[in-house]
């Protein structure tokens, strides 16, 4: 049953999900998808994920599959997908549930993961606020509140296990996983059960359980990690003394070390690194430790600090602050120097000390502290301020009204007359969770400027430089203005329309192109065996090293970057200038990064030792090291030389190993598409390293028509896809704007007559070792080689002679077609092949362009403001 509902997940859309009292899953569809098309097709997990009150039953149609190979209409008309992307992404956060109604791709493009993650690359991200609150009948509600704009947002209800749970936790992970874990149910009792809320597809789903059950524990979030300490359990010791941690990363439950005695934590706090928490003893005595994560042991805590501290409290920026009063209105902070709490700020608008006044939360927001009462009434404080004085600078402690001010002033009012017991509803637990959403308070977007950039063989579009406008306008507005900007900017560019023609050809394939069967039962294949894999090893294209990420990777949960290597292969062939800066670039970004030429021994060894000691390193941090076998997978798109690599480090491991046996070789192909299955090598001893070569896969659709060209460009998508022709012209519009030829200059009249000096094979074997082991660092570097020269001189030629705009589309057709029919004649194609004869050039030229024997290119350009390896 369970193999039923993924295939039929992968086939069509899943629009349907059982309910929420199903069997447990592990869906990965919210967990983190890069492109647009993934929002379709996704890695399915062992079981689906869950929703309340949906039919389970209810899936797509059979006709599904002749629908996705048809041409699918675009998301704006008249615009290409990748334009409209950059329209949509600017529509308020406010305004994107009307945005999923508008029709299937608009709804596909919001639940995926692609939308998000460009907002975060872009630098715009927005909190919210997510309160849970227990009314009079104890039934669990939850909202969301926008601080930006002041509104509450409606959320889809909290699973029927936690709508009247007590004692539950709850925390954020991956800044937009709110997850409900534990607790008792009235009826069931203590619970192990954990289910999270992911903020992109506003839908909950089902992680794996604790270990104990517990309710009323401690929870706290370090490093992207969940733990949760001691609390109560039905059964002879009802007071726990064990801990646990989850790590996203493996999406498994682990033990930590246990704390020193039993007890029930009712205040915890992150500071300094460690997690303090305070409670009450199997005896219902005061006990206060601190967890200590890189020693993983716990510790007392100062007298100091234990005396003062009352709940709520938070820690901002290094400092610790707690409320001083029960309406929330006085701050202090802990003085770590003279181990005591201080005064720090008073409002002097203190609301009153009823129930529904009281300050349930406090946490930290946009920079300042945010304090949430149990009236949904909210309090913006400004603790970095060098004025503390509120009388004199109001906008330190400003007051929001959480629903509205009348409805927050009448529920004051009758709070204030019923007294403390009046109003029996009450916060349980507020949470900061953040999407990538927009910057500011931007109702409207003024475009000041789209910028094209051509310098050398660069084409993208560069960032929009825009203005914030206070005025509000709404989305119709921001997308006339982007569509027109855009659109004029990027028509006066001849490169660029000629990339997004070849993009255009490859997009519009979709499934009958690229996507074919071997690489859904790859997905399915890679994700089976992912919790088993120690370090994964993404491999990219160096010349390409944004356009070759590994999208899938964002199906499962993220690695640490402890975990996750990314490996530039194909290092020869990139610009050495240009690599310099881009592993310069992921270094400062904390992904720890390698460049790797598959076919140089020496390189390869260097990368292998960095291996070994990168295991080495991860073994003694980790907790669980107890065995003797790492496995390592490669994951990566076509034709980048994942296969090469797996054999060179198994046959280098070997030989280093000194071990006897027969080679065992993945298979190798110039060609996209060779590997089909999952081959496993081993490549070193002490300890034992396994490395599992997989197939390349791409995703289902691409919509990125730059990315699509250069992809085709590199071989990592069939040529037959777009056209060698094609193709050839793209390459050579490269060349045209870069000053690559210049160096050609040498090869004249003169010297490209003078005969070739050429080694007889015995003087080879004999006397040119040297040379041979050149040729094995360099396969691609052969500068002696006839064609090559004839080549060269035929494109420096014509380029040196070149005096036209090559801006304009008619000048650059112009320039090309000469070049195509000078090297008609540096390969020496006969004058009667006719047709094939632009198919042959186009052929050769592509060769000696991927075997770097025209250059050294790096077709993607540095972004300033992307994280690649998040």
């Amino acid at each position: 049953m369970e193999q039923q509902q993924s295939s039929n997940a992968l086939r069509g859309f899943r629009v349907q999900a059982p309910l929420v009292d199903s069997v447990s899953c592990y869906c990965k569809v919210d967990a983190g998808l890069k492109t647009v098309a993934e929002a379709r097709k996704f890695v399915p997990g062992s079981k689906l994920c869950i929703q309340p009150d949906i039919n389970p039953n209810a899936h797509k149609s059979k006709n599904s599959r002749r629908e996705r190979s048809r041409i699918q209409p675009p998301l704006l008309p008249g615009l290409p997908d990748d334009l409209a992307i950059a329209c949509l992404i600017r529509v308020p956060r406010a305004e994107h549930r009307k945005l999923r109604l508008v029709c299937k791709r608009w709804y596909r493009l919001l639940a995926g993961n692609y939308f998000y993650s460009l907002r975060k690359s872009l630098g715009m991200a927005e909190e919210w606020v997510y309160v849970f609150k227990r009314d009079r009948d104890g039934k669990i509600s939850w909202n969301a509140f926008d601080p930006v704009y002041q509104l509450w947002q409606p959320l889809p209800p909290v699973p029927k296990e936690y709508s009247e749970a007590l004692g539950f936790g709850c925390a954020v992970l991956s800044g937009c996983h709110l997850y409900l874990f534990g607790g008792k149910d009235p009826l069931r009792g203590s619970m192990r059960r954990v289910i999270f809320y992911s903020a992109r597809t506003n839908k909950w789903h089902r992680a794996p359980d604790m270990l104990r059950k517990r309710h009323f524990f401690g929870s706290c979030v370090l490093n992207n990690c969940l733990y949760v300490a001691g609390g109560e359990c039905e059964g002879i010791q009802r007071t726990l003394r064990s801990a646990e941690i989850y790590e996203p990363n493996k999406n498994r439950w682990s033990f930590i070390a246990d704390m020193s005695t039993a007890m029930v934590p009712f205040i915890g706090v992150i500071y300094d690194g460690k997690w303090f928490l305070k409670g009450l003893g199997s005896h219902r005595e005061v006990m206060s430790e601190a967890y200590d994560p890189e020693t993983n042991s716990w510790t007392p805590i100062s007298d100091g600090l234990v005396a003062g501290w009352r709940n709520p409290s938070v820690s901002l920026n290094g400092r610790l602050y707690a409320l001083d009063c029960r309406d929330g209105c006085k701050l202090r902070v802990y003085d770590e120097a003279t181990d005591s709490w201080n005064k720090f700020m008073d409002s002097k608008l203190h609301l009153g000390s009823s129930r529904a006044l009281e300050a349930a939360a406090i946490v930290p927001l946009n920079g300042k502290l945010c304090i949430i009462r149990n009236n949904m009434s909210i309090s913006m404080v400004d603790v970095s301020s060098p004025d503390k004085h509120v009388e004199s600078n109001p906008h330190i402690w400003e007051n929001i009204a959480g629903k509205g001010h009348f409805r927050t002033l009448v529920t004051n009012l009758l709070s204030s007359i019923a007294g403390r017991s009046g109003l029996k509803s009450h916060i349980v637990h507020c949470q900061i969770v953040l999407l990538m959403l927009r910057l500011g308070k931007v109702n409207m977007i003024n475009v000041r400027q789209v910028v094209v950039d051509k310098i050398r063989n660069r084409y993208m579009i560069v960032y929009v430089t825009l203005k914030c406008l206070t005025t509000p306008a709404g989305p119709p507005p921001l997308i006339h203005y982007l569509i027109t900007e855009i659109s004029m900017a990027t028509s006066s560019s001849s490169l660029f329309k000629l990339a997004r023609e070849i993009g255009t050809a490859v997009s519009q394939k979709k499934g009958g192109g690229w996507y074919g069967p071997h690489m859904a039962a790859a997905t399915r294949a890679i994700a089976d065996r992912m919790p088993l894999v120690d370090i994964i090893l993404e491999v990219r294209d160096a010349r390409i090293p944004f356009s070759s990420e590994f999208d899938q990777l964002r199906n499962h949960h993220p690695f640490s970057s402890s975990r996750r290597i990314l490996v530039l292969n194909k290092m020869d062939l990139a610009s050495p200038t240009q690599f310099k800066e881009w592993i310069t670039f992921f270094d400062q970004q904390n992904c720890p990064s390698f460049g790797v030429n598959s076919h140089n021994k020496d390189n390869v060894k260097e990368f292998l030792k960095f291996l070994q000691a990168h295991v080495r390193n991860l073994r003694k941090s980790d907790y669980d090291a107890s065995s003797d076998t790492v496995t390592v997978m490669l994951l990566g798109i076509p034709n980048v030389g994942k296969s090469a690599l797996a054999n060179s480090l198994h046959q280098i491991g070997r030989i280093t190993a000194a071990e006897k046996g027969k080679l065992r070789h993945a298979t190798v192909s110039p060609q996209p598409g060779e590997t089909k299955d999952i081959y496993s090598l081993k490549i070193a001893s002490h300890p034992n390293i396994y490395v599992l070569d997989t197939p390349g896969i791409l995703p289902s659709e691409i919509h990125d028509v730059e990315v699509c060209s250069k992809l085709a460009l590199t071989g990592a998508i069939r040529d037959s896809l777009v056209g060698g022709k094609e193709l050839a012209q793209y390459f050579l519009g490269i060349l045209n704007f870069s000053d690559e030829y210049k160096k050609w200059a040498k090869f004249s009249i003169n010297q490209i007559n003078k005969p070739l000096t050429l080694h007889h094979k015995a003087d080879q074997s004999s006397g040119s070792e040297s040379g041979m082991i050149r040729k094995r660092k360099n396969p691609t570097d052969h500068t002696q080689d006839f064609m090559v020269q004839k080549v060269r001189k035929s494109l420096y030629e014509i380029l040196s002679c070149f005096n036209g705009n090559l801006d304009h589309e008619k000048d650059l057709v112009k320039l090309i077609e000469a070049e195509f029919k000078a090297l008609r004649e540096a390969f020496q194609i006969p004058m009667d092949s006719g047709e094939d004869a632009d198919s042959k050039v186009a052929s050769k030229l592509l060769n000696l362009y991927r075997t770097g024997r025209l250059g050294h290119y790096t077709l993607d350009h540095l972004p300033k403001r992307r994280a690649s390896c998040e």
